[in-house]
C-alpha cells in the first residue's frame, strides 16, 4: 500500500489519466501524461499477463528535473501468474511526460500483455 500526501482533496485529485497497452511484447510504453500545472508526482501502474520484472521507465520526455523510480512492486506464479508494478516521478512544471519505455522481462519470456496506466496528482497550493 502507498499513500501520497500533499494532494487535494476537494475535486479531482489527478489529471492527464491515460492507458496504453502492448500485446505479447517485451517493451512496455507509457502514456502520454499531459500535466496542467506545478509539481505534480507522475504515476505509472503496470501489469503484465505473467510473473515479469520491469526496468524503470526512462528514455522519452519527463518526468523533469527527476526520473521514474520503482514504489512497488508484486509477482505471482498462481494460477495464470501476473505482476503489477508502480512507478513515479517528480514533474516541476507544466507540460507532457511520453515516450518513456521499460523492458519487461522473465514469466513467459517477456512476451506478455502489458497495461500501462499513467496519471498525474495535484498538490496542495497547486
Amino acid at each position: 500500500m502507498v499513500r501520497y500526501r500533499g494532494v487535494i482533496t476537494t475535486g479531482t485529485p489527478y489529471e492527464g489519466l491515460n492507458t496504453s497497452s502492448a500485446a505479447a511484447s517485451g517493451t512496455a510504453t507509457q502514456p502520454s501524461i499531459t500535466t496542467s500545472g506545478y509539481n505534480r508526482t507522475v504515476l505509472l501502474l503496470c501489469s503484465a499477463a505473467d510473473d515479469n520484472t520491469w526496468t524503470n521507465f526512462s528514455g522519452g520526455t519527463g518526468p523533469t528535473p527527476g526520473a521514474f523510480a520503482e514504489v512497488g512492486y508484486f509477482s505471482t506464479t498462481a494460477g495464470s501468474d501476473g505482476s503489477l508494478e508502480h512507478q513515479d516521478g517528480d514533474q516541476a512544471a507544466p507540460g507532457t511526460v511520453s515516450g518513456n519505455t521499460s523492458t519487461v522481462t522473465g514469466g513467459g519470456g517477456g512476451n506478455d500483455d502489458l497495461v500501462v496506466t499513467g496519471l498525474a496528482l495535484k498538490p496542495t497550493g497547486g
